[in-house]
């Protein structure tokens, strides 16, 4: 009878332990089930390199951009290098900075990318990695993230032709506020006027006014563009050093998203 009950105890003891353990292993498949539709639902990538940075764990909705095939199979990554990639490219670090911190073991924050689609086109992804360690403290990989920001840097790169143009540009260019203030003028303004950029920073554009032109171009120009319509006209200026000349000038509101006039051009 003893020993029946001492089998008995273990055998219950066995269905507890077996019934916990069962429990567990569901609750850590909801846990990675719920992380992975997480990591599908957002625009952002995550992944897990072993200690050869080989791709071990990939993750993330868009990530078959990554392939430059829009039928990829996030499996194909797995175990590839990062960047063993044909079409991935770093560019903030600089590779040999990145391999240098790799090296130390060292975390990574804020690094860019390109990787490049079959039709030419780039996505751009910036990145952020923290090393891993095995259960005795060495080095067992990287885990990461990085972020869709095509769209952040393509209109970076075309705010840095237009104001290349603006700067380069062979007419005069003045924005003003709302008040008609100087916020901005272009070399060509300085060359043209003798004004350098910080005098006339400021100042209103009257101060190239040489006095001969009359009252009502003034108000005629006034009221058409704070009413929102685009002055065209010749204006009579008078040059830093004194001299004089006539410029056609084009002057044109700068309205928010809200149809509020904040600048002149």
């Amino acid at each position: 009878e003893v020993a029946f009950a001492c089998q008995l105890a273990d055998q219950l003891a066995l269905a507890v332990l077996n019934r916990e353990r069962r429990r567990a292993e569901e609750a850590l498949r909801r846990s990675e089930e719920r992380f992975r539709v997480l990591a599908e639902m957002q625009s952002d990538y995550y992944w897990e390199l072993d200690r050869e940075l080989r791709f071990s764990f990939v993750a993330g909705r868009r990530l078959a951009a990554l392939a430059g095939d829009p039928g990829w199979d996030l499996a194909r990554v797995i175990g590839q290098r990062f960047d063993a990639l044909a079409n991935f490219r770093m560019i903030e670090p600089p590779v040999a900075e990145l391999q240098a911190m790799i090296e130390q073991r060292l975390p990574c924050r804020d690094a860019l990318c390109q990787v490049s689609a079959p039709d030419g086109s780039h996505i751009y992804l910036r990145f952020s990695a923290d090393p891993l360690a095995d259960e005795k403290g060495d080095f067992s990989g990287y885990r990461g993230a990085c972020s869709d920001v095509t769209g952040k840097r393509l209109a970076e790169q075309r705010m840095k032709q237009v104001s290349t143009a603006i700067e380069q540009s062979p007419v005069s260019i003045l924005i003003t506020d709302a008040g008609g203030r100087i916020e901005y003028a272009n070399p060509h303004f300085e060359r043209v006027s003798g004004y350098r950029r910080e005098e006339a920073l400021g100042e209103n554009p009257r101060i190239l006014s040489a006095g001969t032109t009359p009252r009502e171009t003034y108000r005629e120009l006034w009221e058409t563009i704070t009413s929102g319509r685009v002055w065209r006209g010749e204006l009579r200026n008078r040059r830093k050093n004194g001299e004089l000349f006539v410029e056609r000038t084009t002057i044109a509101p700068i309205h928010d998203a809200q149809g509020r006039i904040t600048h002149f051009v």
